[in-house]
């Protein structure tokens, strides 16, 4: 009896010294079995997908208490997420970039999170599948910057207006997209500020940057 009790111990302490491991990762980690149920996740996995660990244990990724989205928002169905992907094909699977929206819990559907998500199949002693690992890469912050990044590229910090760059592809866009319909023109407006170098040499760039950025303003209304 003594030496089950220290062996039904010893798996109890190994079994805290692993969910601590796992909680410990920075990424969410998540075990489906063959089926695709989920038999335990972590906070991390937890707080990405907003769904309580309780509320996903038992879940099946086949039917997720949670919808990943790609770019434009449109739901991405179970059949072609990672984990249904490696439990159907018994080899690694991984979308590269989804988005999971908020359910209420510690974000709203207006906050999505960006993923990797990766999936990994367990198998048994004869090489058959008995299971997953699903995990979750936060790249929100990345994302955000490249947003934020592509927003100074296409922006004039000065006026607010469409860089030179921004407004170049447009035009662009607009060409090829005429050229591709016989008989269709594109018009260009071009506005040319008369004295606006005597303002710089009279009240200095300052000034000048002032009133370049009040007729942003009046441009975009």
């Amino acid at each position: 009896i003594d030496d089950r009790v220290r062996l039904v111990e010893s798996l109890r302490v190994q079994r805290e010294l692993l969910d601590s491991t796992i909680d410990a990762l920075g990424e969410g980690v998540a075990v489906v079995d063959r089926f695709g149920r989920i038999e335990t996740a972590n906070a991390t996995f937890s707080r990405l997908v907003d769904v309580p660990v309780a509320q996903l244990v038992d879940r099946s990724v086949f039917d997720p208490p949670w919808t990943c989205r790609d770019h434009d928002g449109a739901a991405i169905g179970a059949e072609s997420t990672a984990p249904v992907i490696a439990l159907r094909s018994g080899g690694p699977a991984r979308t590269d970039l989804c988005q999971v929206l908020g359910n209420g819990r510690t974000r709203d559907a207006a906050e999505p999170v960006w993923l990797r998500v990766s999936c990994e199949p367990l198998r048994d002693a004869s090489g058959g599948i008995d299971g997953a690992v699903v995990t979750l890469a936060d790249l929100t912050a990345t994302r955000q910057a490249e947003t934020r990044l592509l927003e100074l590229e296409r922006t004039d910090t000065l006026t607010g207006l469409g860089s030179r760059a921004h407004v170049t592809a447009v035009l662009q866009a607009a060409v090829d997209e005429g050229d591709r319909h016989d008989g269709s023109r594109v018009g260009v407006l071009h506005i040319d500020l008369d004295g606006f170098r005597s303002i710089n040499d009279t009240f200095g760039t300052t000034v000048g940057d002032q009133v370049l950025s009040i007729i942003g303003e009046r441009l975009a209304d």
